[in-house]
C-alpha cells in the first residue's frame, strides 16, 4: 500500500466511477483498476462493488476510506508545513563564532533574525576557531565561522571576507605609545606583544605569516581572551596585533590606537562553514544565507573594515532562496 493507491481509492469512491476517477487523477482507467486489485490482494478482501449509484465501498472499503482520508490529510498538512517552512523557516539553529567576530556580528545577527525570521530560535556560542571546527565535525553546532578551510569531505565552507591585522597600542597621554601611523611587520614583531596562545586561530595565522617572512614571534605575554588583551594594552602593559573591527569602539573612544602594518601586511580570512555530512535544515539554510548578506552590509556600512569575498570552497551550496537583510536592521 502506498500514498498513490490511497489517493486513487478515495477518488474512485468520491466520484463513484472508475472512468471519472481516472480523469480526476490523470491516470488511465486500466492502470487505476490494477491499483484497486493490488489493494484488494494486499487487504485480502473486496473493497469496492458496483451498486445502483455506481462504484461503492464495501464494509472493509468504508474502513479503508476512513483511514485513507486521515492519512492523506496528514500528508497534506506535512506538505503545507514543508512549503511554508521554505517561506518562513521554523526551528533551532546553533551558531558558533570566534570572540572577536561575536563582538561585531552577534547583536546585528540576533536583531536581523528577530525581524526577518521570528520563528527561528538562535543559539550563539563563542569559542576559539579550532573548537568551532571540532563542534562542526561532531554535529554540536549547525553553522560556524572559522579562520581556515578544512577537509572538504567533512566541512563545507565559504570564504566570506579578508581583513587586515593591525598593531594595537595604548592611546593615553600618560602612557608610552607609538607615534607612527604605520609600521613594518618586522618592527611590529620586536614590540612587547600580548598575543593569544598557540592554540588560538589568530595566533596560528600570525605564526605562519611570520615564518613565511623569516621572522620570529616571541610575545611578551599570552592570553586567550580578546577582551583581556585589549585591557592589557590599554593599561600600557604591551602591544597586540588584532583585526581593526575588534578594537573599533576603543579607537573611537580614544583608549586604543590602531597602527597599520606594512611591508608586508598580515591578513585574516574568515570562512562561513557547516558540516558536509548532513543537510542543513531550512532554518539553518536561511541563517547561512542571511549571514553572508549581513556581513556584506556591515562591510559596506564601514562597521567591519574588511574585503567581502563570498567565494565557496566547495561546489555544494545550501539550496534555498536568498534572504536579504533589510537596510534598516543596521541603522542606529
Amino acid at each position: 500500500m502506498n500514498i498513490r493507491q490511497l489517493q486513487f481509492f478515495v477518488a474512485i469512491v468520491e466520484e463513484g466511477s472508475l472512468s471519472k476517477a481516472a480523469l480526476k487523477v490523470h491516470v488511465a482507467q486500466p492502470s487505476l483498476s490494477q491499483h484497486v486489485r493490488q489493494l484488494e490482494a494486499e487487504m485480502k478482501c473486496q473493497l469496492l462493488f458496483r451498486g445502483p449509484k455506481g462504484v461503492e465501498p464495501t464494509e472493509a472499503g468504508q474502513t479503508l476510506l476512513h483511514h485513507a482520508r486521515i492519512i492523506l490529510g496528514h500528508v497534506e498538512v506535512a506538505r503545507d508545513a514543508i512549503i511554508s517552512s521554505q517561506e518562513q523557516p521554523v526551528g533551532h539553529v546553533r551558531f558558533a563564532l570566534p570572540g572577536t567576530v561575536a563582538n561585531v556580528l552577534a547583536f546585528p545577527m540576533v536583531e536581523a533574525i528577530r525581524a526577518r525570521f521570528p520563528l527561528i530560535r538562535l543559539s550563539v556560542a563563542e569559542a576559539m576557531s579550532g573548537d568551532i571546527l571540532s563542534w562542526l565535525r561532531e554535529g554540536r553546532v549547525d553553522l560556524g565561522i572559522i579562520y581556515r578551510t578544512a577537509d572538504a569531505q567533512l566541512i563545507s565552507s565559504i570564504h566570506i571576507l579578508t581583513e587586515e591585522l593591525w598593531v594595537i597600542a595604548p592611546n593615553r597621554k600618560n602612557l608610552p605609545t607609538l607615534p607612527m601611523s604605520k609600521i613594518s611587520f618586522q618592527e611590529a614583531a620586536k614590540l612587547d606583544l600580548v598575543l593569544p596562545t598557540k592554540v588560538h586561530g589568530l595566533r596560528t595565522i600570525l605564526d605562519d605569516f611570520a615564518a613565511k617572512e623569516g621572522i620570529a614571534l616571541n610575545p611578551h605575554m599570552e592570553i586567550d581572551s580578546a577582551t583581556q588583551i585589549k585591557l592589557m594594552v590599554e593599561r600600557g602593559m604591551g602591544y597586540s596585533i588584532l583585526p581593526l573591527m575588534a578594537v573599533s569602539q576603543e579607537v573611537v573612544l580614544g583608549t586604543l590606537k590602531a597602527i597599520r602594518i606594512v611591508d608586508p601586511t598580515p591578513t585574516r580570512k574568515l570562512f562561513l562553514a557547516h558540516s558536509a555530512e548532513k543537510p542543513l535544515s531550512n532554518a539553518a539554510v536561511a541563517i547561512h544565507r542571511m549571514t553572508g548578506d549581513l556581513i556584506r552590509k556591515l562591510i559596506n556600512a564601514g562597521t567591519w573594515p574588511a574585503e567581502y569575498v563570498g567565494v565557496t570552497s566547495r561546489t555544494q551550496q545550501p539550496s534555498a532562496p536568498r534572504y536579504d537583510v533589510e537596510d534598516d536592521v543596521l541603522s542606529d
